[in-house]
C-alpha cells in the first residue's frame, strides 16, 4: 500500500522479515544510518520493532520537505538498500510496505539518547560510529528501536 499526499514529509516503510534473517537486517540497518543521513532536508529515523518475538519492523523517515522526501525515496542508494534487504523479507507481496505522510504514528521509544555537538568535518565519522553502536544493541533481547536525529 502507497500513500502519497502532496505534501508528505515521513516516509514509513514497514518490513516483514523471515524470522532467521534478524541479524542480516541488524546490519542493513547498519547501512541505512551513515547513507540516509547524508540526504537534504533529512530530519530522524526510527526503527521499531512491534515486540521482542516479533519479524515486523517499522522504518520512519523524516524529511523536512516533501521535495527533499521524494529526493531520497526515488535515489539510487535507496533503491540498492532496498534490494538488499529484499532476499530477507517473508515471501509475499505485501512484505514491504509503504507509506507517505504528514503524521507519525510511531511509537515514541527512547533507549538511549547522544546529545553531543559534532564538528562538520567530523559528522560522516561520527555517524558511521553510531550505525555501529546501533548493530550492536540490536542483537540485545528486548531491542525495540532506535531514533537517528
Amino acid at each position: 500500500m502507497t500513500g502519497s499526499p502532496a505534501q508528505a514529509t515521513i516516509l514509513t516503510t514497514r518490513i516483514h522479515l523471515r524470522p532467521e534473517e534478524k541479524n542480516h537486517f541488524v546490519d542493513w540497518q547498519a547501512k541505512l544510518h551513515p547513507i540516509i543521513t547524508t540526504f537534504p532536508g533529512f530530519i530522524s529515523l526510527e526503527i521499531l520493532s512491534q515486540a521482542e518475538s516479533s519479524s515486523i519492523w517499522t522504518v520512519v523517515q523524516r524529511f523536512n520537505d516533501s521535495k527533499n522526501l521524494a529526493s531520497w525515496r526515488s535515489s539510487q542508494e535507496r533503491k540498492e538498500l532496498l534490494e538488499e534487504i529484499k532476499p530477507s523479507v517473508i515471501h509475499s507481496v505485501d512484505a514491504i510496505q509503504e507509506i507517505e505522510s504528514n503524521i507519525s504514528n510511531s511509537q515514541n521509544y527512547v533507549t538511549e539518547v547522544f546529545v553531543t555537538k559534532v564538528s562538520p568535518d567530523k559528522e560522516k565519522a561520527y555517524h558511521e560510529w553510531l550505525a555501529k553502536i546501533h548493530q550492536a544493541e540490536a542483537k540485545f533481547a528486548g531491542f525495540k528501536g532506535v531514533y537517528v536525529q
